[in-house]
């Protein structure tokens, strides 16, 4: 991949990371919380930590991705599964940080 597709598949990247927060922002968090769900997930997970929390889901994503890579090159994933399985895992990485610098 060159460096002008390489700059364009970031900024779809960062476009649809941003939809996906805006569009399920609503879902998981409030205007006085954006990390409400993490931090309500302690009382009902075996974890103690919201951040304890976000990694759990991440790890489900990686572990996704994992199968996704160890089916090259007999199986090819589809663009809709690579982006969502992939923009799942950037988006808990960037919650776990804000977590984290909340702190």
């Amino acid at each position: 991949m060159n460096l002008k597709k390489f700059e364009i598949l970031l900024k779809e990247i960062f476009k649809r990371t941003e939809n996906v927060f805006l569009t399920k922002r609503n879902e998981y968090a409030n205007n006085e919380d954006v990390f409400k769900s993490f931090k309500n997930g302690v009382g009902f997970s075996l974890h103690t930590e919201p951040e304890q929390v976000a990694w759990s889901y991440l790890a489900k994503h990686l572990e996704s991705i994992q199968s996704i890579i160890k089916k090259l090159p007999n199986e090819k994933p589809s663009k809709e599964l690579i982006e969502e399985k992939v923009g799942d895992a950037i988006n808990y990485l960037i919650i776990i940080e804000g977590l984290l610098k909340e702190r």
